[in-house]
């Protein structure tokens, strides 16, 4: 098999999905959208350039025992989820934007790294002008490796070095579209109990799976390209916040439960919205707090010394009867078949968590609605 991609490797993925989600969503009230595939390679991108305790720090987070090794799955994954046709697109894209000098001495890569960052990354490596048109053109490049999905602001100074960029570029139809003479306004019932009309798409599938845990009812709708948005449903009982603030519980919910076999009954809210995130705070939480210190220890990636300001991320994400679609970009800145058993009601009529799988099962996306009509 062409770019084989070992389960260990997707399932390691899908832990630091949960494990980063539970932090950055931690006291979230309002709709977020968090893109854990595009985190997971701006850091492992930064890890190939790392090293000493830095790069120990790097890997523990990502769950990972090698970068060599890990820049190889990257690759692999990249290639192997590559999909770009008349029906969707998944497109992962990374940038290397350094400065032509700092404090009179010309910025220069790594050579090994420049050549994992083009082989396994394919990475666009360009210098500029980080206290001139550095944002400008830095925006420009996410907004085409997004579709114009994404619009950034980037905001740089002079004292930044380097700037280092992940985007994710989704779309993808229903294998089976919903009708649009059948999406109707009905209520949905925020956390607070006030409730707001919006429109609701609906259907029922007949012989589909879903699952029943403790605390919540799964379903997915499949995508055609292989992959799927899977929707999580907390009981009436279960806060959302529960189950976002508890990173064993979130996996349960995504990965747990009893399997069942029969009709499902389809209400899913239309939404769109985008989020802005510092993931700094986070990141220190799960232990790479060094990176942004001046003991850290990026000399693998260039001849100056420099450490992490800041990692941020926006995303957007919007479905519709046709599909789904979604970006996100990621920026680190551093300076210096069975008979039927059951029916499920999926009913997203309150707070629901969702995700966006690609054809290899690894989360692209993970978010929660709180209001649609935001």
């Amino acid at each position: 098999e062409e770019n084989p991609v070992d389960p260990a490797v997707t399932g390691r993925i899908n832990d630091f999905a949960y494990k980063t989600a539970v932090r950055i969503f931690q006291d979230s009230t309002d709709n977020i959208n968090y893109s854990p595939l595009s985190l997971y390679f701006a850091l492992s991108l930064s890890a190939a350039g790392a090293g000493g305790d830095t790069l120990t720090a790097l890997l523990t987070c990502l769950g990972a025992d090698d970068a060599e090794q890990l820049s190889v799955e990257n690759g692999r994954i990249f290639r192997r989820t590559y999909t770009d046709n008349e029906i969707g697109k998944l497109t992962i894209a990374n940038s290397l934007w350094a400065a032509e000098s700092f404090r009179g001495q010309p910025v220069t890569f790594q050579p090994d790294f420049l050549e994992t960052a083009g082989a396994e990354y394919y990475a666009h490596v360009e210098q500029v002008d980080f206290d001139g048109d550095a944002g400008e053109k830095i925006a420009a490049w996410i907004r085409e490796a997004t579709g114009g999905l994404l619009e950034p602001s980037i905001e740089t100074s002079s004292e930044q070095v380097l700037s280092l960029i992940n985007t994710i570029h989704f779309y993808d139809e229903w294998t089976d579209r919903f009708s649009e003479k059948r999406t109707k306004p009905d209520i949905f019932t925020r956390l607070d109990g006030s409730e707001v009309e919006v429109d609701f798409m609906n259907r029922e599938d007949g012989s589909s799976s879903f699952q029943i845990g403790e605390h919540f009812s799964r379903s997915s709708l499949s995508l055609k390209n292989g992959g799927e948005m899977v929707f999580v449903l907390p009981d009436e009982d279960v806060s959302i916040t529960e189950i976002l603030q508890d990173e064993a519980a979130l996996r349960d919910a995504f990965q747990g439960g009893d399997d069942f076999y029969g009709d499902v009954i389809w209400q899913i809210p239309l939404f769109d919205f985008d989020s802005s995130l510092d993931l700094g705070a986070a990141m220190a939480d799960l232990g790479l707090a060094s990176l942004f210190s001046d003991t850290a220890d990026f000399s693998r990636l260039v001849d100056q010394p420099i450490f992490v300001t800041d990692i941020l991320q926006e995303t957007t994400v919007a479905i519709d009867e046709k599909g789904v679609s979604a970006a996100a970009f990621t920026e680190i800145a551093y300076a210096g078949a069975a008979p039927p058993s059951g029916r499920a009601e999926m009913r997203l009529d309150r707070p629901f968590l969702y995700g966006i799988r690609n054809n290899l099962g690894q989360l692209l996306f993970i978010g929660a609605v709180f209001d649609p009509s935001r």
